[in-house]
């Protein structure tokens, strides 16, 4: 076997237990990598088989971590206290681990903000060249001391020869800009998350019997499917979504609504969506059911005749861009990275995050006005292959790895 050239070795790294466009993105990063990079991740134990099966797919080396940061938000001093440890200490792992396995010429790639997380990326970043990935901008509305701690923590990163950061739309990179000295702004850069245009297409050319996968799946065939994709979490809306479709519902009786996600809803998130009376028109699915490739799942898309994303707070979701892709009329919140692919009207449509009666008239208005839908569908198909090319992100990437930091 030949040498490994260390100098083109990347190990992609994140602490948390679930997964989503952060890992998407990784994935692209290794599909599109020129000949002679070696690849792999390193992951919490506990992660999902799911996103561990799609990077096994493209033969990437695994490595576990034994702790894992738990990102949901906490109730009480000591549940925010066992949170902060938990994350301390996946960290600490995080760099004993690569301290102890990479050569200094590796690449680390990390899904952590860096303006909580900066002392293991400073660490690792006198040993390594190492490059973090911010999805979301930086939460508004801070107290101004707060605000100067981020900002401080940032731009000392950024003076380091070997830390660079990647943001994956424009809003978060204007986020960043905002605490970042002006003189370091060219260790930003914009790699936007983005989609495989020939596998979207090997989608769309592929024989799909949409009776058959809707039946699969105990989904009625004659009904107008609103579909949502994503962790089944606040912030991605969920409760308004099924606000929304209860109010919908009360309109058209047509619709069904279907959400797929990593991981199945807990028995008080049961009670509660029961509480929206959807019997018969809402159905969760698990993701890992679709089948082991990413592929099964972009294929599943295509059961649907609307796509929907209620979040409050967002980069980009690699969901939505998918979803415009494959053709698929979109409705989502006017809030971060979204407006950068949903142009209200054109490719789609926007309303206020919260605001379920809004959002609930414009899936109303998209399932009864044939010609607008046709329209969106088009318009939406023709902007995310032509905006959103993985394969222009990724020679960006392998350019910095190799040039940036």
């Amino acid at each position: 076997m030949a040498e490994i050239d260390r100098s083109q070795s990347v190990t992609f790294v994140w602490n948390y237990p679930n997964w989503g466009g952060a890992q998407i993105a990784f994935l692209s990063i290794v599909r599109n990598a020129p000949p002679g990079w070696h690849f792999r991740i390193l992951l919490p134990w506990e992660a999902s088989s799911e996103i561990v099966g799609f990077f096994e797919s493209y033969n990437v080396e695994i490595a576990f971590l034994n702790s894992a940061y738990d990102s949901r938000a906490s109730v009480g001093l000591m549940a925010k206290l066992r949170r902060q440890w938990r994350r301390v200490r996946s960290e600490a792992e995080i760099y004993i681990y690569c301290r102890r396995n990479l050569s200094p010429n590796s690449v680390v790639h990390i899904s952590l903000a860096p303006w909580q997380s900066w002392i293991v990326l400073y660490l690792l970043s006198r040993r390594f060249r190492t490059t973090a990935t911010v999805h979301n901008s930086i939460p508004a509305g801070n107290p101004a001391w707060r605000e100067a701690i981020w900002g401080w923590r940032l731009n000392f990163l950024l003076k380091h020869r070997r830390f660079q950061l990647f943001a994956a739309n424009l809003d978060a990179v204007n986020g960043l800009r905002r605490y970042v000295n002006e003189s370091l702004w060219d260790k930003i850069t914009l790699t936007r998350d983005s989609i495989n245009p020939v596998e979207i297409q090997g989608v769309l050319d592929a024989q799909f019997d949409r009776d058959a996968r809707l039946a699969g799946n105990d989904i009625p065939r004659d009904r107008f499917i609103v579909l949502c994709v994503g962790q089944f979490i606040d912030r991605k809306g969920r409760w308004v979504f099924l606000d929304a479709a209860r109010r919908a519902l009360a309109s058209d009786s047509s619709l069904y609504f279907v959400w797929v996600g990593p991981e199945l809803p807990g028995g008080p998130d049961l009670e509660r969506i029961a509480e929206y009376g959807l019997d018969g028109s809402f159905k969760f699915v698990l993701s890992s059911t679709l089948g082991a490739r990413r592929q099964d799942i972009l294929e599943f898309f295509r059961v649907a005749d609307l796509f929907v994303l209620a979040s409050f707070l967002e980069g980009l979701p690699i969901s939505i861009i998918e979803a415009m892709a494959l053709g698929i009329p979109t409705v989502s919140t006017n809030i971060n990275g979204i407006p950068e692919a949903i142009i209200d009207e054109e490719t789609g449509i926007l309303v206020e995050p919260g605001d379920a009666t809004a959002l609930s008239q414009a899936m109303i208005r998209l399932r009864s006005d044939d010609v607008l839908r046709n329209r969106i569908s088009t318009e939406c198909r023709k902007f995310a292959v032509k905006n959103f090319d993985e394969r222009v992100s990724a020679s960006i990437v392998f350019d910095r790895y190799l040039n940036g930091g």
